[in-house]
């Protein structure tokens, strides 16, 4: 009895350092920001998966609306570990949910391997690792496109992979398949102006077409429109048929970022893609004026966008 309960006592600091590494290990590889961006429904999802009650979690998946969906897959895809999406999809019998947030996993990995590196930057097992994770990516992404409720947010990560892989046509085709299911989806508009851009080896022109095709829907124009001009300045590729001048470039940016400062102030939009607008909206005022710059900072707080901001 003595002997097992010494032996007890001469483990447990081991055990306490064991599992003290093991969480400090955990909490490293867990992103800083949580995407779930207050939502609590949000959150709840992640804990279903990670509590195995995958039905709980599909059926709240499938009541949200496009933009809500978009944000729940990225916070449970960076939350949850590539072993508990597997168990999902192992313990479900790869339902199109599961495939979808696995797929996620996978492409979030691949840009977290390359970070914010040209190809040529990557070491050779760097750049391994981040093809590696897009080929994972997508054949799981593919198996969701046939569920109606999840075609525009496979699709529209479809975009991000085929981008990555250097597939231009895949692009195209992901895009157009993306909003002709849901003309109004976000992200899928983000993902496809960051594809067509010159550095991905697309075109001024390409840009300046989806500028000129955009939907009416407020958040959608605003917040590419905004991305658009923020790229454009930082890159010096010519979106808008500006001229050489840098007085007129300052004073175009100025008036684009101070209209759209005045409608968000008279009709700020009730979307969780909001943070999006709010990212470039603090981005840009940069340029313009710290004091206004300061309140898309407080209007942020702590959730900041995959776009502008990466996985932070």
């Amino acid at each position: 009895m003595w002997n097992v309960l010494v032996f007890l006592l001469a483990i447990l600091p081991i055990l306490a350092a064991f599992f003290f590494v093991k969480k400090l290990i955990k909490t490293l590889r867990a992103p800083a920001i949580n995407y779930a961006f207050g939502r609590k429904d949000i959150e709840v999802i992640g804990l279903f998966i990670s509590n195995k009650k995958y039905e709980q979690a599909e059926i709240m998946l499938s009541q949200f609306n496009s933009d809500d969906l978009t944000q729940a897959i990225d916070h449970v895809a960076l939350t949850l570990s590539e072993k508990q999406l597997k168990n999902y999809g192992e313990n479900s019998n790869n339902t199109p949910v599961a495939s979808l947030l696995l797929g996620a996993w996978y492409l979030h990995n691949a840009w977290k391997v390359r970070s914010n590196k040209v190809a040529s930057e990557l070491s050779t097992k760097q750049f391994e690792s981040y093809i590696e994770n897009l080929r994972l990516a997508g054949p799981l992404l593919q198996a969701a496109i046939n569920e109606s409720w999840l075609a525009s947010e496979a699709h529209s990560r479809l975009i991000r992979v085929s981008m990555g892989l250097g597939y231009s046509d895949a692009v195209e085709e992901h895009y157009r398949a993306s909003i002709k299911e849901n003309p109004e989806h976000l992200w899928s508009y983000i993902h496809y102006s960051e594809a067509i851009q010159p550095k991905w080896g697309g075109s001024v022109e390409q840009v300046q077409n989806l500028i000129n095709a955009l939907p009416s829907n407020y958040l959608i124009r605003t917040t590419l429109r905004l991305k658009l001009v923020y790229d454009s300045y930082i890159s010096d590729e010519n979106y808008f048929n500006l001229s050489d001048d840098p007085e007129e470039v300052n004073k175009f940016v100025a008036d684009v970022v101070g209209a759209i400062d005045a409608e968000l102030n008279a009709n700020p939009p009730e979307s969780i893609q909001r943070f999006v607008l709010y990212g470039y909206m603090y981005l840009m005022t940069q340029f313009i004026d710290k004091s206004i710059q300061k309140k898309y900072k407080k209007l942020i707080g702590n959730n900041y966008s995959l776009y502008p901001f990466g996985i932070m």
